[in-house]
């Protein structure tokens, strides 16, 4: 099992020669649909569901890019050596915040570079799922398979940050930052499946059958002022 996260919360720091990415490997909270072995389906990490593998695994864990995968998804010897060291992995409400000590190494220091840059701007991790509670599919809604224990095996930066969804947790958290002609703005550069996640994620309607996404700004859903509501209220007009 793989998954990838596209998400803005991954930076480089330097402290005392020391480099250091911080970053978010997983977030809680965020449906997304899955096509894989066990079906068709939406999924979402419980809050917390990796505090046993951080408990049990911490001293093992490694970082490696990619999965030490090639693009073509084989695998590589390049990137199957660890890029870094963990000094920090502990669940916060978002998800899973994660601090890499980069090693010293070319191919560690090339991809700190791609991360400095921009360039490579998803996290994923691998493992598996050690518990799920699934509510059934219906003739109109696919399952939804809460993963409430995740045994994890690495993570690290990748070039694929496939997690569509996880973009949905950087668009929330950014409507705060925007004025009302920004966030028009803001809104139309997205795609448009994100633009449509976003307003069944933003309406107060939207169904609870997963845990709410906690990055999401909080504010009032009864004030029609709040960044949350404006940007609502544009994604309504523009599916009208």
């Amino acid at each position: 099992m793989e998954r990838y996260f596209p998400l803005r919360d991954l930076s480089v720091r330097s402290e005392a020669g020391r480099r250091y990415i911080d970053a978010y490997a997983a977030v809680y909270g965020v449906r997304q649909e899955i096509r894989d072995r066990e079906g068709h389906y939406l999924e979402v990490l419980a809050p917390g569901s990796f505090d046993r593998t951080i408990e049990q695994r911490r001293d093992a864990m490694q970082v490696l890019f990619n999965h030490g995968m090639t693009v073509h998804g084989t695998p590589s010897d390049r990137w199957t050596s660890p890029i870094g060291l963990p000094v920090d992995m502990r669940s916060d409400e978002i998800g899973l915040w994660t601090v890499t000590e980069v090693a010293r190494t070319d191919a560690a220091e090339e991809v700190l570079q791609l991360v400095e840059d921009g360039i490579v701007r998803g996290m994923s991790f691998s493992g598996s799922f050690v518990s799920t509670d699934e509510t059934k599919a219906t003739r109109t809604e696919l399952a939804v398979k809460l993963r409430t224990e995740v045994s994890m095996r690495e993570y690290g930066p990748t070039p694929f940050p496939a997690y569509s969804a996880a973009r949905i947790v950087a668009a929330r958290a950014e409507l705060e930052q925007f004025s009302p002609e920004e966030l028009r703005e803001y809104l139309a550069s997205l795609p448009a499946d994100v633009r449509a996640d976003l307003a069944r994620h933003l309406s107060p309607a939207a169904p609870r059958t997963a845990p709410a996404d906690p990055a999401a700004p909080r504010t009032a859903s009864g004030d029609p002022h709040t960044p949350r509501a404006r940007a609502l209220a544009l994604l309504s007009l523009e599916e009208a």
